[in-house]
C-alpha cells in the first residue's frame, strides 16, 4: 500500500467540471475520496491541511447521488425516497468511495449553459452576459477572450463570466475573498481563483458569512466559522470569516501569473507589455469606488468592464472610467457596461444593437415571469422620477420572491427528475411502496440484491444486453433470483419478466 505521502502527490482536486469526461468513460466506476488529514489535528504529515477544500470535498461527495444514499441504499431527492439498489458508498474517517453508475457522480452544483442540441441559458442577473455575446464579443473570440471577476460569489448563480467561461472556452481570474466559495468555483469552472477581496491599499478585512452574500462588517457577536471548530447549532448567518484585501493592480499581476507564459510575465512587470483583459465584471457590494479609485488604467489593455452601480456610485464611476477613454454604452439594472474606445471600433458587432426585449422578473399585479426592459429600467429612477412609487428597493417585492421560490421549486423538480431517471436506469424500481421497502429489507431479498454476480448481471443489462441474456441462459442461479425480483414487481424490465414467467 503506498504511503500517505505518496497518495498525496497523486491525489486530484474534486473537479467535476475537469473529470466528467474520465467518469463517463466507463459505465461504471469506483471512486475513492481521499479525507486524510481532513479531522483533528487537521495535517497531513506534519504539514497543516486546507480545512476549507476539506471541507468541500466532502460537501462535494454529499452533493450527489453517491453521498446521498444512506445503509439501506435509500436516497431523499427532493423530498421523495428513492431507492438505488446498484449505488454502494459509505465513508470511514479518512476516505469515502462509491461504485455506481457514471450518473450517480452528477454534481447538482454543476450548471450546463449550452448543452449541444439545446437552448443556451444565459446566467447574469439582468441579461448582461446576453448583452456581452450579441453586441460585443462575437465568434473570433471563442477559445481567445481573458475575463475577470471580481467578486466572484458562487460560480454561476447571477454571473456575468459563466457564459464565456463555459461556453466560449475563455481563460480567467476569478478574485474571491470567501474561502468556501474557492474550492467550488475551482471544481466547477475554468477559471484561476486569486482568494482575496479588491479594496484601496492592503488589508485584513471581516467578511458577515453570507456565502453568496458575504459583506463587510464590524459585528462582534458573529462567530468563526473555521471547519472543525464552528458549533453545529449555528446558523451560516450568526458566523464570519476573515480574509486578504489588496489593490486590483497587485491581484491582476498575481493572478496573470498563473495565466501567462513567464517570459510575457516578465514583459509585463518591466511595464513592456499591456496585458489584454477582455472584460473585468465588478460586484464588490458597494466598494467599487475604493477599487478603481487609484487603479493604473495605463497598465492594462482592458476591453469592457461591468461594474453595479447605485445612485450614489454612478456619476462617480463616469468620472473615473471616461476621462480614461471608456464609453458607457448601456445600463441594464444596475450594472453600467463600458468599453474601450478600442472595443468600440467592432461595437456593435454585427452592425446593429441587440438590447434585451424583456427581464426576468415579476412586475408586482402582474402575472407575467418577465418585464419590458424598458419598462424595468424606469424602477431605477429617483421615486417619482420616473415612475410613481418605484424604485430598486421593490426589486425584491412580495411577488418576485414568490416566483423565485417557485424557479427553485422548478429547479428542485429537474434535479429529481435527473436522480430518477438514473435510479431507473438500474432496471429496479426506483419508486417503492411501503411494503416494497419491507420487502427489500428482507434478509433474503437483500442477499440477492447485494449478490456481486447479481449487481454484475444488472450491470450488464444496463450496458451490454446481449451478454446479460446470455449470462442469463448459463446460469440457472442467476435466473432464479432474478425471477423472484420480478414476481415480487421490482424489476422494471417488462421483456425480462415476461420471458422468466
Amino acid at each position: 500500500m503506498p504511503s500517505a505521502a505518496a497518495c498525496r502527490q497523486l491525489q486530484l482536486p474534486v473537479e467535476p467540471r475537469r473529470y466528467r469526461e474520465v467518469f463517463y468513460s466507463r459505465p461504471y466506476i469506483l471512486a475513492l475520496y481521499n479525507l486524510q488529514g481532513c479531522n483533528s489535528p487537521w495535517k497531513l504529515d506534519g504539514v497543516p491541511t486546507d480545512r476549507y477544500y476539506c471541507e468541500y470535498q466532502y460537501q462535494t461527495f454529499r452533493a450527489t447521488i453517491c453521498g446521498k444514499v444512506d445503509v439501506d441504499q435509500f436516497a431523499e431527492i427532493s423530498g421523495q425516497e428513492v431507492y438505488f439498489p446498484t449505488v454502494a458508498s459509505g465513508c470511514g474517517q479518512n476516505l469515502c468511495f462509491c461504485h455506481a453508475h457514471s450518473d450517480a457522480f452528477y454534481d447538482f452544483n454543476l450548471e450546463f449553459l449550452c448543452k449541444e442540441g439545446e437552448p443556451v441559458h444565459f446566467a447574469s442577473q439582468w441579461s448582461q452576459d446576453y448583452f456581452l455575446v450579441h453586441n460585443v464579443f462575437g465568434e473570433e473570440t471563442r477559445g481567445r477572450g481573458v475575463y475577470v471577476d471580481v467578486g466572484s460569489s458562487h460560480p454561476f448563480h447571477l454571473s456575468n463570466t459563466a457564459f464565456v467561461d463555459s461556453c466560449m472556452g475563455w481563460r480567467g481570474l476569478c478574485l474571491e475573498p470567501n474561502p468556501r466559495l474557492k474550492h467550488m468555483i475551482q471544481g466547477l469552472r475554468g477559471c484561476q481563483v486569486v482568494d482575496a477581496c479588491a479594496w484601496a491599499n492592503e488589508t485584513t478585512m471581516k467578511f458577515a458569512n453570507g456565502l453568496e452574500l458575504a459583506a463587510r462588517t464590524d459585528k462582534t457577536e458573529l462567530k468563526p466559522s473555521l471547519p472543525g471548530e464552528i458549533s453545529e447549532d449555528l446558523w451560516v448567518s450568526e458566523t464570519f470569516f476573515e480574509a486578504r484585501c489588496a489593490p486590483l493592480h497587485q491581484l491582476l499581476l498575481e493572478g496573470m501569473a498563473k495565466l501567462l507564459k513567464p517570459g510575457d510575465l516578465q514583459d509585463v512587470l518591466r511595464e513592456k507589455q499591456r496585458p489584454r483583459i477582455d472584460l473585468i465584471s465588478v460586484d464588490a457590494e458597494g466598494a467599487e469606488m475604493e477599487i478603481f479609485r487609484d487603479f493604473p488604467f495605463q497598465s492594462w489593455d482592458i476591453r469592457c468592464i461591468i461594474v453595479e452601480t447605485s445612485r450614489r456610485t454612478s456619476m462617480a464611476l463616469d468620472s473615473l472610467f471616461l476621462p480614461q477613454g471608456f464609453v458607457k454604452v448601456a445600463v441594464l439594472g444596475k450594472d453600467a457596461i463600458y468599453l474601450s474606445t478600442s472595443q468600440l471600433k467592432t461595437y456593435p458587432i454585427t452592425g446593429q444593437l441587440h438590447l434585451p426585449t424583456a427581464i426576468y422578473w415579476n412586475e408586482p399585479g402582474s402575472d407575467s415571469e418577465f418585464t419590458d426592459y424598458v419598462r424595468f429600467q424606469r424602477f431605477f429612477g429617483l421615486d417619482g422620477d420616473l415612475d410613481e412609487d418605484v424604485g430598486d428597493q421593490r426589486l425584491l417585492n412580495e411577488s418576485e420572491l414568490e416566483r423565485q421560490a417557485q424557479r427553485q421549486e422548478q429547479k428542485n423538480q429537474r434535479s429529481q427528475q435527473e436522480a430518477l431517471d438514473i435510479a431507473q436506469g438500474a432496471f429496479i424500481r426506483s419508486i417503492l411502496s411501503e411494503e416494497q421497502k419491507q420487502l427489500v429489507q428482507q434478509a433474503g431479498i437483500k442477499e440477492i440484491l447485494h449478490d456481486p454476480f447479481v449487481r454484475k448481471a444488472l450491470i450488464r443489462l444496463h450496458q451490454d444486453p446481449d451478454v446479460f441474456w446470455d449470462e442469463l441462459q448459463a446460469s440457472p442461479r442467476l435466473k432464479a433470483n432474478v425471477k423472484q425480483l420480478c414476481d415480487l414487481d421490482l424489476v422494471e424490465h417488462e421483456e425480462l419478466c415476461l420471458a422468466l414467467t
